[in-house]
């Protein structure tokens, strides 16, 4: 997955004169970033297991049927504050 700041690494060390150093740490930083994005794709793994598991009570269900609505509204009002923060100019959250 390209990252900019992966990039901005390799560049300021290529600048500096020490490329190996930006080599290692980009590396780093891809590890790092691999890592983190398959502990969160195994916890919603996970998490859907026990969702569908916890199906059998009521009000879960209800709560699993509802939950990407929620998260999306969620999502979409978020979106919206920030859109309006960086509009307005204000520091955000």
């Amino acid at each position: 997955m390209p990252s900019i700041n992966a990039l901005i690494i390799l560049l300021a060390s290529l600048a500096t004169g020490r490329p190996l150093l930006g080599l290692v740490l980009v590396v780093a930083f891809g590890i790092g970033m691999a890592v983190v994005l398959g502990g969160v794709g195994l916890g919603l793994v996970y998490a859907t297991r026990w969702v569908e598991g916890s199906a059998r009570v009521p009000s879960m269900a209800r709560l699993a049927a509802w939950a990407p609505a929620i998260a999306s509204v969620a999502i979409l009002v978020l979106g919206a504050y920030l859109t309006g923060q960086a509009i307005a100019g204000t520091p955000t959250l």
